[in-house]
């Protein structure tokens, strides 16, 4: 099983990414983190993860312990997941929690990072969140390949796997793929003789080892290819910005059905479409292609004017940059990158 497990793995990793950050950047980065210093952690199987990603302003009360046999609870679980992945969201209006869940108050620890989290779809349930309730394994895992999907995009297949943990049967049957897809990318292993206890509370240990695994594939699978979406305003004018940064030893390219590059889509507090750039706008037919050399940084830029931007600027909660084309170089993540810089006024 472990052998087939492996090479599902590393043909699996061999297929989806081409590019990857060279080890000794991944380890310059993870050296650079501030462990967090807990007595009860010294010498365990968790020891390295939570010392980078156990955050003290989580986890700790004082008492120099992290207590890794205890429950997180729903909360904790988002603010470790927000942080350790890094998301920053740029919202053109005030959030309130309110919107989504009715058992969460905007005052609570963790709102503004749950909030983002259900912006981003990592979060995804409805109604209620019950926030001080322990975490279920099998929702855990659900999860985390949620946020795998977020910030590695959508367009990954994954080979079919039939048997995985000795209690394979009792996993939710909404969860079992996602319990085979984080198993299959190495977040998750079985404890005991195999077994995954999917109806179990999920430790602090446990969750911060599978959210820093996520955090370190993410450095991993990520290509050294940098997209970044940011506004200001002048003159009444909305001006966006595409900036790709090439920081590979290679050109790469990106490929065209028609002359449209990029597009920028407003979207309200309901995730409603508000506004799209490309909108009535006129794009040549023909096939063309962007190269961007190694060490270049391209720009992409124009504005919505100030009558449309006017018409719609009390509206508008956020907005989603999305660079149109394919590329075999580096990964394009078709469900488009939030505006993370704060808008800068007149």
């Amino acid at each position: 099983m472990k052998h087939i497990r492996g090479l599902v793995l590393s043909l699996l990793l061999i297929a989806i990414f081409s590019i990857l950050i060279p080890a000794e950047a991944v380890a310059s980065s993870k050296s650079s983190t501030t462990a967090n210093d807990y007595s009860d952690i010294k010498g365990s199987w968790y020891e390295k993860l939570v010392s980078a990603y156990g955050y003290t302003e989580i986890f700790s009360n004082g008492d120099g312990f992290f207590h890794p046999d205890q429950a997180i609870t729903r909360m904790e679980f988002a603010r470790l997941l927000h942080k350790a992945l890094g998301i920053n969201i740029n919202y053109f209006a005030a959030t309130d929690i309110k919107e989504y869940y009715n058992d969460v108050a905007s005052s609570t620890a963790g709102a503004n990072q749950l909030y983002d989290l259900v912006t981003c779809g990592i979060i995804d349930t409805k109604t209620s969140f019950r926030p001080t309730e322990t975490l279920k394994r099998d929702e855990m895992i659900h999860f985390i390949m949620n946020a795998f999907y977020y910030v590695a995009g959508n367009d990954y297949a994954f080979t079919q796997m039939y048997h995985m943990f000795e209690d394979d049967t009792d996993i939710r049957s909404e969860y079992s793929a996602d319990s085979q897809r984080a198993y299959a990318l190495g977040l998750v292993n079985g404890k005991g003789n195999n077994y995954l206890f999917p109806a179990d509370a999920s430790t602090r240990a446990e969750a911060v080892t599978i959210a820093g695994r996520l955090a370190e594939l993410k450095q991993k699978l990520k290509s050294e290819v940098t997209i970044k979406a940011s506004s200001s305003q002048a003159n009444g004018e909305l001006n966006l910005t595409l900036t790709l940064l090439n920081n590979t030893n290679k050109s790469i390219t990106i490929n065209h059905s028609n002359g449209q590059i990029f597009d920028f889509v407003f979207f309200d507090k309901t995730g409603k479409e508000l506004y799209r750039w490309s909108q009535d706008r006129m794009f040549t037919m023909m096939v063309v292609s962007t190269k961007i050399a190694p060490g270049e940084e391209k720009v992409f830029s124009d504005s919505v004017d100030a009558k449309a931007y006017a018409s719609i600027k009390g509206k508008i909660a956020t907005i989603k940059a999305y660079l149109v084309g394919t590329s075999s170089d580096f990964t394009i993540n078709h469900d488009g990158y939030y505006l993370t810089e704060r808008l800068k006024t007149e």
